[in-house]
């Protein structure tokens, strides 16, 4: 009786496993951990009989998940420069949905924007449920901002 151990990497080496799984005895295995969108993955197979004699898989093989969702840009910004023009306070409100108006079930982070009118640069970022961000660094500078939802994935909104 054989057994079969999966592997799967991001690596073509398999340097780093995503998922390490053995004593799947059927011919078919179904990945338990999400993968994340907009990633290739390289996957191997190795059969193992009951004497524990194993027989790699020779072949490396590729797939690409697409990116499937895309979180919704953040909305309902306000802002607040102090008195003493060093420091803005932003916030905004919690993205809920992905932009075909799915739940988002994977929203983790937000990214802040800063710069001029022309360039703006990512200055920050803050987790999923943090809805504001105060920049302590201005100096007296005027910036301009922007703030994009990013899923676990890395998937970004649109700017």
């Amino acid at each position: 009786m054989f057994c079969y151990t999966v592997k799967i990497s991001t690596n073509s080496d398999f340097s780093t496993m995503t998922l390490f799984a053995q004593g799947i005895t059927g011919t078919q295995y179904q990945v338990t951990t999400p993968l994340n969108e907009s990633k290739t993955y390289y996957w191997a197979v190795k059969a193992v009989d009951s004497k524990t004699s194993s027989t790699p898989c020779v072949s490396t093989f590729t797939f690409t998940l697409p990116v499937l969702t895309v979180p919704q840009a953040p909305m309902g910004f306000k802002g607040s420069l102090s008195s003493d023009k060093l420091t803005f306070q932003i916030s905004w409100s919690p993205v809920t949905k992905n932009s075909d108006g799915s739940n988002i079930d994977d929203l983790a982070s937000y990214n802040i924007y800063r710069g001029s009118e022309q360039k703006l640069t990512l200055f920050a970022s803050v987790p999923a449920g943090i809805n504001q961000w105060t920049d302590l660094s201005m100096q007296g500078v005027e910036y301009y901002y922007r703030v994009s939802a990013v899923n676990s994935s890395g998937i970004e909104s649109a700017l």
